[in-house]
């Protein structure tokens, strides 16, 4: 554990996966307490996770954390310090996902649960963003902990559903009635986005992406990994 006055910083060994989990202590919670995974430390403070709080932000974007490091795609730092509202997406056991809305727009934080080195995940999205793959949300910054990605700042883009669903849909229809539906539309837009993602990774030459033939070892690596 690592405390910078009101942050806690704890890397919490779980046998098959380590867990990062930053927490804020305060005497106020800036959510619900279930969107903020209060841990009641007494009634008068209380201890939750550190991405619902702007303290977290400003704590490492402000270089008072020296175990952080911040990569920087787009600049947002300026306007990072000056947020109005943070709101829980998502959370489980290997992401946290928040928006994050500033005076002039909102971002999307994702926050890595999972403490590994093998978190491709900022790579990907960063070449596809350089590439010019549409399919994919701006990424703004990487943050990294001790040099193994901890987040991810990204463009905020409205879901407009669940990509599977159309797919889903369609095949209902199909065996249900026989025939075509309007859902295969849709479904023939996400294909076409995935076969371009697949294309444009194809031609990634980078060290961490490029074709390189599989070896025992790295058999040995994947399955201990399981």
């Amino acid at each position: 554990m690592k405390i910078y006055k009101n942050l806690l910083i704890t890397i919490i060994d779980c046998g098959v996966h380590e867990l990062f989990v930053p927490l804020i202590m305060d005497r106020e919670c800036p959510l619900s307490r279930n969107e903020c995974g209060i841990i009641t430390f007494d009634e008068m403070r209380y201890i939750y996770e550190a991405e619902v709080s702007s303290q977290f932000y400003k704590y490492i974007f402000g270089h008072r954390l020296a175990e952080f490091r911040v990569i920087t795609i787009r600049d947002l730092i300026r306007d990072i310090m000056v947020i109005t509202s943070i709101n829980k997406i998502a959370t489980g056991t290997s992401n946290v996902i928040v928006l994050i809305k500033t005076s002039s727009r909102s971002y999307i934080y994702k926050g890595h649960r999972i403490y590994t080195k093998y978190n491709l995940e900022p790579q990907f999205l960063s070449y596809l963003t350089r590439v010019g793959f549409n399919g994919v949300p701006n990424i703004y910054a990487i943050i990294k902990y001790r040099d193994t990605n901890v987040g991810i700042f990204e463009e905020y883009i409205e879901s407009i559903g669940d990509g599977g669903y159309p797919f889903w849909k369609s095949l209902l229809n199909y065996l249900k009635n026989m025939k075509s539906h309007d859902y295969e539309i849709p479904c023939l837009k996400v294909a076409v986005r995935i076969a371009k993602f697949h294309e444009s990774m194809s031609l990634c030459n980078e060290g961490w992406c490029r074709t390189e033939l599989i070896s025992r070892n790295d058999i040995s690596t994947w399955k201990s990994r399981l």
